[in-house]
């Protein structure tokens, strides 16, 4: 079995993948283009706070959420975000058909996200999962705290910032569609 991690580009998915460093076989990072510039910085402080790098994965066609939701028209849905279906989950799935072994992956879900793991385990009962910090029981403050007692600045998106950034893109977007 081979142990995965998805490294989102936030400070939960890091603390669970610093948590259980040693157990995990790879770490990947599935890229989009409105990424904002200081995940990659955040990115290369956590592949030095535990001395590995992290595999970047995209979307070979586009990589893009604006032309995603210029193509389909629409930003959310029913099923869910057009961008978060092509863009990332997709692409985890294309990858998991180039591999032979069993797939145990490691979430960053905190302690409030219990929902989010269940609707999870039902959805890929196909593969194993753990949740790191839902075991410990850390919420988002204490997964923050613990950010900071390594020593990594937090990603700029998590500040007033990151709205500003996802106002424009949903606005670019918008236009782009001809709502």
């Amino acid at each position: 079995m081979k142990t995965i991690a998805w490294f989102s580009g936030g400070v939960s998915s890091f603390i669970s993948i610093f948590l259980l460093k040693d157990q995990i076989d790879e770490i990947y990072f599935i890229d989009v283009k409105e990424q904002h510039p200081d995940t990659y910085r955040f990115l290369k402080d956590c592949e030095k706070a535990i001395g590995r790098k992290f595999t970047i994965i995209k979307n070979e066609k586009t990589h893009s959420a604006v032309e995603v939701i210029r193509k389909r028209r629409y930003i959310n849905g029913p099923s869910g975000a057009p961008c978060t279906s092509e863009l990332k989950r997709k692409v985890r799935q294309r990858w998991e058909q180039t591999q032979d072994d069993l797939l145990r992956y490691v979430w960053g879900y905190d302690s409030e996200e219990k929902h989010r793991a269940e609707r999870l385990l039902q959805t890929t009962p196909e593969h194993e999962h753990v949740f790191p910090l839902i075991d410990a029981m850390l919420t988002k403050d204490e997964v923050h705290g613990l950010l900071e007692r390594l020593g990594i600045k937090r990603p700029l998106m998590l500040s007033w910032a990151f709205v500003i950034i996802t106002v424009s893109v949903v606005l670019k977007a918008v236009w782009a569609i001809g709502i």
